[in-house]
């Protein structure tokens, strides 16, 4: 898989809104943005992914564990799409 970044709209596990970019790698996704002015880091590795989905405009992340991370896009329209169908692929 060729690295891909995507800009997105996310919460962080307490609940604030972040906003920044997605990159794919071989490995995962990394989130990297901004929250209330200070930066936010997460990565999630393709064998964390259990499901991914995409609803009422807004893709929807599960991991086995049972944690879900919700995104949004700031990017162009079937973005989210594009990024389902990627991330699903690789989590196989």
């Amino acid at each position: 898989m060729s690295a891909s970044t995507y800009a997105v709209s996310w919460m962080t596990a307490r609940g604030a809104p972040c906003a920044g970019r997605l990159g794919l790698d071989r490995h995962g996704l990394t989130l990297n943005g901004a929250s209330k002015g200070s930066p936010v880091t997460q990565e999630i590795g393709f064998d964390e992914i259990e499901d991914v989905r995409v609803d009422a405009g807004r893709l929807q992340v599960t991991r086995h564990d049972g944690r879900s991370l919700t995104i949004g896009s700031l990017d162009a329209p079937g973005a989210l799409w594009e990024l389902a169908e990627r991330l699903a692929r690789a989590a196989r």
